[in-house]
């Protein structure tokens, strides 16, 4: 991630300040109080920290915009200044130019937090960044753009034994996860699969638990869990029904039946209502189905976007694989294409070529198809709903029907028995070869489920031991990266601290093995203190900052953005000659890394003479009477 550009508007409109930045180390000097650290507030504001403690001048602007390049894509984000914390930010897939001259066009604004309807923009930032669905053991711990940038840039107010930029609301389980994912410890594979042990393991125990209670079940009673002995008996209890059926559709064609007036009332009505009933039964059979057929539907609109967003990642993974390949004949003739001398020109029609443009474009494309999708799950997830409340309805609609009819069978019975005692003991005798059946279904039903579990659980345990072999490939992996990641910060932390200027005996001794960082904490030591000058404590603290910001250069399973803005280089009482020193030392550190590979934004009051030129500083050397933002008076 790099700033291109950072523009801040004041309350009347015009630029406080416009500033390009560079690839590379940018320094921002001037004298104290002459409105770095609001610079710098401001630019961290603009990425999507959280910040309302503003300055006097900062308070005279409205809003501030930043043009920044994550992994090649062109974005500009827009946010007003305000007192009230966790403000929205506007996200434009564009150069700044572009989405200044476009006023409200292409621009789309984002929540800080995640809501029922909106993705939050630090969302779109991580997806951006190619983060992965970020999440923990503990719960939601609320990772934002603000909680990374904490990581990534270093400010005066913060307490010096503190390793992330200070919060209000700062928990541990947080910072573990914020530093596992920038360190390219985090593996959100590993986390599913420990979320599906543990569901697995509950839904292994529930069925242990009821194949037990079974087997009691069987053990207590005379009956064995025969499946075949059960049919048996079903077929011949369905056989004696049948025969008892037979003799009573016999006896009721020769008994003849009066229905008193006020009986034959009551059964007319209810006919009425169960005829209404099943005009309603077929009404709501009728929306579950066109329900079901609008849900699946949209399950296919939904795989034909995963699919489209499949081919567009696909199309920029092909043009950075093949952009850089020289067309030398033309597809329609086949002739040998002349040449292009000058860098950045499409050799076939020698238009320019923009790849900056093109990426924002396609990666604004990923982003739509993305809230379409999102969109579409809840869409499906209302007529899911709507669905459920149809078949509910119908189950209630049914019952009713169910029992008007056994009430309509019970008046017609009741009529009229003509004294047949025999066809009562008929219908009394198939009533209890019913319930038998009816028994024996449902004792088919449990030995069926005994049966089932045993498998079930048989599959379950192996499913279990083949995901426990996967976790802990994954945690040997992440054991591994993890004192990868921590040795190397130890390694450069030691390097830094060894070539400061001899202030501080122990930190030119300073061997990695006496590196201690530990974000959980938020603690810094050094041969575990931290207890030396105010000076040298700030020297500590700014040796692990940069320490991680030169390991996810050298380490390539970092996912911290090779991003860092520093604003406490002569913080406490650090003395001219020591803050040169360092700052060469940074600059030197830097010059073995590709320019274009990181960015490093760092103020001071006291920049170091051959640092202080075009190459390296951005705007102005402020004064009391020449400050950072400049206001129309």
């Amino acid at each position: 991630m790099q700033v291109h550009r950072f523009i801040v508007f004041a309350l009347d409109g015009t630029r406080a300040y416009d500033e390009e930045f560079h690839p590379g180390v940018n320094i921002i000097r001037g004298k104290n109080s002459s409105g770095k650290s609001t610079i710098m507030n401001l630019l961290y504001f603009s990425l999507g920290g959280d910040f309302t403690a503003w300055s006097q001048a900062a308070s005279r602007c409205e809003s501030v915009v930043v043009e920044v390049i994550i992994n090649g894509v062109v974005v500009t984000l827009r946010r007003i200044i305000s007192t009230a914390s966790m403000r929205p930010l506007m996200i434009y897939h564009g150069s700044i130019d572009e989405a200044l001259n476009n006023s409200d066009e292409g621009w789309k604004i984002f929540p800080y937090r995640l809501t029922e309807n909106t993705i939050s923009f630090s969302q779109v930032l991580f997806d951006l960044l190619k983060y992965p669905e970020i999440r923990s053991d503990a719960g939601d711990t609320n990772i934002t753009m603000h909680q990374v940038l904490r990581l990534m840039s270093v400010d005066q107010e913060s307490p010096t034994d503190s390793l992330f930029r200070y919060d209000h609301f700062d928990y541990p389980i947080t910072r573990e996860v914020v530093s596992e994912l920038l360190l390219g410890i985090y593996d959100n594979a590993l986390y599913n699969h420990r979320l599906r042990e543990k569901d697995l393991q509950g839904v292994k125990k529930d069925m242990e638990s009821e194949f037990r209670a079974l087997k009691r079940l069987y053990r207590d009673s005379a009956d064995t869990i025969d499946i075949a002995k059960i049919d048996q008996k079903i077929y011949e209890k369905e056989q004696s029904l049948t025969r008892v059926e037979r003799l009573i559709t016999e006896k009721a064609q020769r008994t003849t039946y009066t229905v008193p007036r006020k009986s034959s009332v009551n059964v007319v009505a209810k006919m009425d209502s169960l005829n209404g009933l099943k005009i309603e039964i077929n009404e709501l059979k009728l929306k579950i189905q066109s329900s079901e057929e609008d849900i699946a539907d949209s399950q296919l609109f939904i795989e034909s976007l995963t699919h489209k967003l499949e081919q567009v990642e696909d199309s920029i993974l092909t043009r950075q694989s093949l952009g850089d390949l020289p067309l030398t004949h033309c597809p329609q003739c086949l002739s040998p294409l002349q040449p292009v001398e000058q860098e950045g020109v499409c050799s076939l029609c020698h238009q320019p070529i923009d790849k900056e443009h093109s990426n924002s474009y396609a990666s604004r494309i990923q982003q739509e198809i993305k809230m379409q999708i999102s969109e579409s799950r809840k869409i499906i997830f209302s007529k899911e709903e709507r669905t459920r409340t149809y078949k509910q309805l119908l189950d209630q609609k049914v019952a009713q029907a169910e029992q008007l009819q056994r009430d309509i069978n019970l008046s017609t019975r009741n009529s009229k028995p003509a004294g047949q005692e025999e066809l009562e003991g008929l219908y009394e005798m198939r009533g209890s070869i019913k319930q038998e059946i009816l028994y024996l279904k449902k004792q088919k039903q449990i030995a069926k489920r005994y049966a089932q579990l045993g498998e079930v659980i048989a599959q379950k345990n192996k499913e279990l031991e083949l995901l426990q072999q996967k976790i802990e490939l994954l945690e040997q992996q992440q054991f591994l990266n993890r004192k990868t990641a921590l040795d190397k910060i130890k390694a450069v932390t030691a390097y830094i601290l060894n070539n400061d200027l001899p202030r501080q005996t122990e930190f030119i001794t300073a061997k990695a093995s006496d590196v201690d960082v530990n974000f959980k904490a938020n603690s810094i030591a050094l041969g575990g203190q931290f207890n030396y000058s105010a000076s040298s404590n700030v020297y500590l603290k700014n040796a692990v900052r940069f320490a991680i910001f030169f390991a996810s250069l050298i380490l390539d399973f970092f996912r911290y953005p090779a991003f860092i803005a520093c604003d406490n280089m002569e913080d406490k009482g650090m003395e001219e000659e020591r803050s040169h020193h360092f700052q060469k030392l940074l600059v030197a550190m830097c010059s073995k890394f590709p320019k274009e590979s990181y960015q490093m934004i760092f103020t001071t009051s006291m920049i170091a003479p051959e640092l202080n030129s075009n190459e390296y500083c951005i705007g102005d050397a402020y004064t009391s009477e020449n400050k950072s933002l400049k206001f129309v008076k």
